[in-house]
């Protein structure tokens, strides 16, 4: 059972029972053991920096950058999508260590959105620049050709601003400004618009991948006789015959995971997905429990929607528990989302 502690409780515990606390909130999924966690991190932090304990403080540091990224990368808190709560985490992910990539890629694509270029410009040029210094925080490919985008977009949109200040200028001085070639910058902005939204979406299945539109993604939820992951920019979902269940991220990417890469010859391992659980034993291992307790609630959730009950099957691999996905599935989810199960 989980039990609600405030500030104020963390600062009258001992470290043990601090770092007791935190292997019961790295047991629940949701949001609120995530920030509670983030507060027992802050109140570690601060004491182990007192202590000059610069390993410790390292490690604490890690594992709060790792809760802010994960909460900032999906923007949402729990199903649905919160903008000023996603800015505020890659922010405090930055303040901890300001060369993560996909932080700042995060964060030019809002500013992007906010049509606030100069600060867009920034952030996506650190988002190329600092590739080298995190490859758990790095770009895929497909981020690192649209940061470029970006990146190129908001100089566009800042240089037609100061094309348009500059004519104005030109007409209102006495002294006429040497003879100079306007560029028709919009057409270029159009242009790259346009690669922008070409493939928005990805559709993914063990036999094929494919670029589509975000409206053809849209009209994949709905078709028939096949289990539907749909990453949104609203929530995530899994859809089946009309029939819908949201769930969270990390959710999501275990099936994802057994749709993809599973096989009754190759069945899926908690090994395989220790890097999206939080619950790890002192020897850095996922338990047993914790990796069947999340696939039974996985099971309970494609119950709901019709699909076949028995789709995720279960085979020990090398003596440990294993999973596989066998059925109709497609994966849909923005070109640029990158994935913590990546292969």
């Amino acid at each position: 059972m989980i039990i609600l502690i405030n500030l104020r409780e963390l600062k009258n515990k001992t470290t043990e029972e601090l770092f007791d606390l935190e292997m019961t909130y790295r047991t629940d999924e949701e949001d609120y053991s995530n920030r509670l966690l983030i507060d027992i991190y802050k109140e570690l932090r601060k004491r182990y920096r007192n202590q000059d304990d610069q390993e410790q403080v390292t490690y604490i540091e890690q594992q709060m950058i790792k809760l802010y990224v994960w909460r900032g990368e999906y923007f949402k808190q729990v199903d649905v999508i919160n903008i000023v709560e996603a800015e505020k985490n890659l922010q405090c992910a930055l303040r901890l260590d300001s060369r993560l990539p996909i932080a700042h890629y995060r964060l030019g694509f809002l500013s992007y959105k906010k049509e606030d270029y100069h600060v867009a410009t920034t952030h996506f040029d650190l988002a190329l620049t600092t590739m080298s210094h995190h490859k758990r925080y790095k770009l895929n490919e497909q981020q690192i050709f649209r940061a470029q985008l970006y990146l190129m977009n908001s100089a566009l949109f800042i240089a037609s601003e100061a094309e348009a200040s500059l004519k104005a200028y030109d007409q209102d001085t006495a002294q006429p400004l040497p003879n100079y070639a306007f560029s028709d910058l919009f057409d270029r902005i159009k242009a790259n618009e346009m690669k922008i939204s070409q493939g928005e979406y990805t559709s993914a299945s063990r036999e094929y991948i494919a670029r589509i539109s975000k409206q053809e993604a849209e009209d994949l939820i709905d078709q028939q006789d096949t289990l539907v992951c749909y990453v949104g920019l609203q929530e995530n979902s899994i859809n089946y015959n009309f029939k819908q269940q949201t769930v969270t991220p990390d959710t999501l990417e275990i099936l994802r995971y057994l749709i993809l890469f599973s096989s009754e010859q190759q069945p899926a391992t908690k090994d395989d997905m220790a890097e999206l659980f939080k619950t790890q034993t002192e020897n850095g291992e996922v338990k047993n429990n914790t990796f069947r307790v999340r696939i039974k609630r996985l099971k309970e959730k494609v119950k709901l929607l019709g699909y076949e009950e028995d789709c995720i099957k279960s085979k020990q691999k090398n003596g440990v528990p294993g999973y596989y996905f066998e059925g109709e599935a497609v994966i849909i989810y923005p070109t640029d989302m990158s994935f913590i199960l990546d292969k």
